[in-house]
């Protein structure tokens, strides 16, 4: 009995990734150029990974980055990435602090123009 209350406990309560705090990414558009940022970076912050997801699609483009892009008023690098116009789109990246080890996940939902 114990194990199947605690088992309606995990399954209302959802996933844990369902949990993660998302801070508002910045989006701006010029020329068919995107730029995703975050003007709240803290000047140590590299880029750690990013997923781009077209509204409605279960393909994810998913970028782990190796090397060390700091991200602090940056453009997220897309890396070849082409958005098509009038299509919807959910960016999301994470940075890490490269002093404390402190990440910070940002997120933005945008119509490519």
């Amino acid at each position: 009995m114990k194990i199947t209350i605690l088992m309606l406990v995990f399954l209302l309560t959802g996933c844990l990734g369902d949990r993660i705090p998302w801070d508002i990414a910045e989006v701006e558009q010029s020329d068919g150029q995107v730029c995703v940022y975050s003007s709240e970076t803290d000047e140590n912050a590299v880029f750690e990974r990013m997923k781009i997801q077209k509204t409605g699609e279960s393909n994810e483009f998913i970028v782990n980055f190796t090397e060390k892009i700091y991200a602090r008023n940056s453009c997220l690098p897309l890396m070849g990435y082409a958005f098509i116009a009038n299509n919807e789109y959910n960016v999301s990246f994470s940075v890490i602090d490269t002093q404390n080890g402190s990440r910070e996940v940002f997120a933005a939902t945008f119509i490519a123009k």
